[in-house]
């Protein structure tokens, strides 16, 4: 669709009625977004390439991710505090379903 018959919308932030009508940034008007029938393409959804380094999801849909604080300086921590800083964390409620939004593509 070309810029001249995009749709119009007021100006953002006026409080005239009158004011010219502002079109929707050109980019969205690219022909690469456009459908065959001549609609505007919704654009992709991508992996965030940090979440998808450090969560994992499990086949059940858990997210899975590796705990902290079991980098370096082990010799300080004790042998029960090291056995269970090597099982996986799950996570649960509002932060597992941004991260899984995050990692869906």
């Amino acid at each position: 669709m070309p810029p001249e018959m995009a749709p119009l919308y007021p100006s953002p932030g006026s409080k005239n009625p009158d004011s010219p009508p502002c079109i929707l940034h050109p980019a969205r008007y690219n022909p690469r977004f456009w459908c065959s029938e001549g609609t505007i393409a919704m654009p992709k959804n991508k992996t965030h390439k940090g979440v998808a380094k450090r969560f994992k999801l499990t086949a059940k849909g858990k997210v899975k991710f590796k705990k902290s604080f079991a980098g370096h300086l082990m010799s300080g921590k004790s042998g029960n505090r090291k056995r269970h800083l090597r099982k996986p964390a799950f996570l649960s409620g509002a932060i597992a379903a941004t991260i899984k939004r995050s990692l869906t593509t």
